[in-house]
Parts: C-alpha cells; structure tokens; sequence
C-alpha cells in the first residue's frame, strides 16, 4: 500500500506484536526501502514516543541505522526532530553495544597477535 514495505505497515499502525512473527518468519527485510525511501527504523522515529518499542525490536534484530532517506535524513536525525530522548537513548545504546561487541571480536578473535593496549590505542604487536 502506498509503496510501504509489510513490516512499516506494521510499524505505522501499532502492530509490535506483528514485527517479532515478520523479522523471524523472513517475510520482513529490516533495511528494505519503502515510500520516501524510508526504512522501518525511520518509521519507527517518526512516531515519536509511539515508536520507541518497534525501534527496540527492529534494532534488536539488526536494523541499521546509518540509512538515510530521500532528504538525507537518517533514523537520528528522524529521532532528534521528534524532540524524544527515549528514541535517542534506544540508539545510542544499540551504537555502543556494537562498538564494543567489535571490540570484544577483534580481542577474541586474534589468535596469532596478544593485543596490547597502551594510552587507549589498540596495536597488534606479538608478544
């Protein structure tokens, strides 16, 4: 309808409860772009405080909130206009748990270099 994807149809009628059954049944592509050129997540921000929980949700299962849309907004440009920290409290929670699951990769996943760390910097010097 009105070019918008099935899982922002969802978004901009209220129905949470549909996202969770649309993500993990495949029916839904989080970073599919609708009307506007919008993603569920701009929806989502664009319902002001009525999108907190679908934001939760979508960004839970992996939306990427770096997309913009025709006027080259994106989901926190979308958020701060709403005047709602909530929105940008879900945001930059989600942003700093992926920096730090990075982080935690990198560290972990370096099996051939010890990572040292001096002054806050990261270097891949062997041990």
């Amino acid at each position: 309808k009105d070019g918008y994807t099935a899982i922002q149809l969802a978004v901009r009628n209220g129905h949470v409860e549909c996202l969770e059954t649309l993500i993990k049944d495949g029916h839904a592509k989080l970073d599919k772009r609708g009307a506007r050129n919008t993603t569920a997540l701009h929806e989502s921000c664009l319902l002001g405080s009525d999108g907190i929980e679908s934001l939760r949700i979508l960004i839970k299962h992996g939306g990427d909130v770096t997309w913009v849309n025709d006027k080259k907004e994106s989901v926190v440009d979308l958020a701060a206009k709403q005047n709602c920290p909530e929105l940008l409290q879900v945001i930059s929670s989600n942003r700093g748990q992926q920096m730090l699951n990075r982080q935690i990769k990198n560290y972990y996943d370096d099996d051939d270099a010890r990572i040292k760390t001096t002054n806050g910097y990261r270097s891949s010097e062997r041990s």
